[in-house]
């Protein structure tokens, strides 16, 4: 005899499958492309982070296809493009990331993420009408992602304890690659086929439906209207001091300003729909109320981001910025004057918007470029850095300040655009730039590089032009472990206290006043390791104050004792450099190895 529950749990998964194929297919296809990452070395191939990024991009985007296609009234010949469309959209977008892989993807995914999580809200809902199905549908999505992100949590968190349970007591020795294998199950195919599962298909049910859970308004009434009018009141005692002392707004306000606009307006979402009932009239008053004081707030963030770019330039993120309190401001707008506002628009308008920002030469990244080279070339023929069009070396080293505009022009460049609008200025191939691998956040080794080619020092935002601050990073190879037993990775700076370790575990202490390494095993201490080799060397061969190109033999320290043999390869090493070119270190990283001779 079948038990019932297993009977209900097969029956609404196969509901499920049989109505969000291509989605479940996604999230399938996702977790075996982040098994198959697990067996890969650190860090794993770029592509496969990008394939594993689309994948998880589609399970949310064929989601809100099929929920889209579903409907009625959806002419019969286009719900057949629908999902061919949504999986050649996703191939292309594959393509592109993994082809430009010297572009930054970050920004760049996070925004389709974004506006793909937005269509998912509206998705069944493009005709007019049906707000309130709109919103209980919302609701329902909502609660069900906490539900589906819980049972996930429970899921992985019980099978560990269970294969926890039958290693240490029973001695079946359960690799760490198979805790790593269920929670992407659980993340990748549980929980999405969970959330699936839950969202509700009778869109007039839910069109009917009057509920409106207690504890949300209580929620909503008593925490986040009070929190939102605490932050208005900020800002406009804020305002005031800037009318008072006729000083211009600083750039971070315009984040707590879009913040505080964006928890009205999520307020204003969540009282929506008891709005119209007698005993909750103030809503409406207060809604418009609150609309209206955003709006000179609004025009601060204004003044505060233009003032921003007009000192630094126009970058993706002051632009989204720029885009988002003028969305703000005409939303707002639309709630003060509109009688009874559709609420569908908020998602509808961001969605489009979004998409709208992110192509074509009007866009956030071409925009953005632009306004950057603008300023970097400036920069080089105020400076006589540019001749004929190409970059030049000068025999003499610029002001700090210039040395920082370029330096700070050249990364932003070389870190979310890539090398290729640079080569234009320099006669060097800087595809070679892109393929060494360092120490730094990425584009920054070869923002380095270029002020070389100029004959100047970098200089990042925080530096003096009088830093004696010296970092080296190895130029990767393959490393001997030939005769130890034990590898492992670690980070240590200046003196920094040591956590309470477990007594099977290694940890490595800089110490400052000897300039060596000390190794603990647990809290018994097991071996020093002298670091004046390494600093004669460095000292010795290397004279500027940066380097991401060492080899691993100057970067390597070792030692040995009656208790152990220990080689220390860095990754990184940096530290300050004192008037007679010696290194002082304050922080490392790298790999230990260990051969253990005897315990005490």
């Amino acid at each position: 005899m079948r038990l019932k529950s297993i009977q209900y749990l097969s029956e609404g998964m196969g509901r499920t499958l049989s109505r969000f194929p291509f989605a479940a297919a996604a999230a399938v296809s996702a977790c075996a492309v982040a098994w198959t990452m697990v067996g890969m070395p650190e860090p794993p191939p770029v592509v496969w982070i990008k394939l594993l990024l689309s994948l998880t991009l589609g399970i949310a985007l064929l989601s809100g296809l099929t929920l889209m296609s579903e409907r009625p009234g959806m002419p019969e010949a286009f719900k057949s493009y629908v999902m061919p469309g949504g999986l050649l959209f996703l191939l292309f977008f594959f393509y592109f990331f993994a082809v430009n892989s010297a572009l930054d993807y970050r920004t760049r995914y996070a925004q389709w993420l974004f506006i793909v999580f937005l269509f998912l809200t509206f998705a069944p809902y493009l005709a007019a009408g049906e707000v309130n199905g709109f919103w209980q549908f919302n609701k329902r999505i909502v609660l069900r992602i906490f539900i589906s992100c819980f049972y996930s949590g429970v899921l992985f968190a019980g099978t560990s304890l269970a294969l926890a349970a039958v290693d240490k007591l029973l001695g079946v020795e359960i690799d760490e690659k198979v805790y790593q294998y269920l929670w992407l199950f659980a993340a990748y195919v549980f929980g999405p086929l969970h959330l699936l599962a839950g969202i509700p298909r009778e869109y007039a049910e839910l069109e009917e439906d009057r509920t409106y859970p207690k504890g949300l308004k209580l929620f909503t009434q008593y925490v986040l209207i009070p929190l939102a009018s605490v932050y208005y009141l900020i800002l406009y005692a804020y305002m005031a001091k800037i009318l008072y002392t006729q000083q211009w707004p600083q750039g971070w306000v315009s984040w707590l300003t879009t913040s505080a606009s964006l928890l009205g307006l999520v307020t204003f979402l969540l009282l929506y729909p008891v709005r119209e009932l007698e005993e909750n009239r103030w809503i409406k008053s207060y809604s418009r109320g609150f609309c209206a004081a955003a709006v000179p707030l609004l025009f601060m963030l204004f003044a505060a981001v233009f003032k921003r770019t007009g000192q630094y330039g126009l970058t993706e993120h002051r632009y989204f910025l720029i885009v988002l309190a003028a969305w703000l401001f005409g939303i707002f707008l639309y709630f003060i004057f509109s009688r009874k506002p559709d609420i569908k628009l908020v998602p509808v308008t961001l969605a489009l918007l979004a998409v709208s920002v992110s192509l074509g030469p009007w866009g956030a990244y071409s925009v953005s470029l632009s306004s950057q080279l603008g300023r970097l070339e400036s920069t080089l023929l105020k400076n006589g850095l540019l001749v004929n069009g190409k970059a030049v070396k000068l025999e003499r080293e610029l002001p700090p300040e210039e040395r920082k505009e370029l330096s700070a022009g050249l990364d932003y460049v070389a870190s979310f655009h890539g090398l290729g609008p640079l080569k234009k200025y320099f006669d060097r191939n800087l595809d070679t730039l892109a393929e060494k691998k360092g120490g730094y956040r990425r584009g920054t080794g070869a923002a380095r590089e270029l002020m070389k080619e100029m004959g100047q020092t970098y200089l990042s935002h925080w530096e003096t032009g009088a830093s004696k601050y010296a970092s080296f990073s190895v130029e990767r190879t393959e490393l001997g472990i030939r005769g130890f037993d034990l590898a492992v990775r670690f980070t240590t700076r200046y003196n920094a206290l040591r956590e309470g370790a477990a007594a099977d575990k290694y940890s490595v202490v800089l110490n400052g006043k000897t300039q060596s390494l000390k190794l603990f095993k647990g809290r018994l201490f097991r071996i020093e390791v002298p670091l004046k080799p390494v600093r004669d060397g460095l000292s010795g061969k290397y004279k500027e104050i940066h380097s991401d190109a060492v080899p691993q033999e100057l970067l390597s320290a070792s030692a040995e004792n009656g208790s152990a043999k220990v080689k220390v390869y860095f990754y990184v090493l940096a530290g300050n450099r004192k008037d007679d070119g010696e290194m002082e270190f304050t922080h490392g990283e790298g790999l230990l190895l260990v051969k253990e001779k005897r315990l005490p």
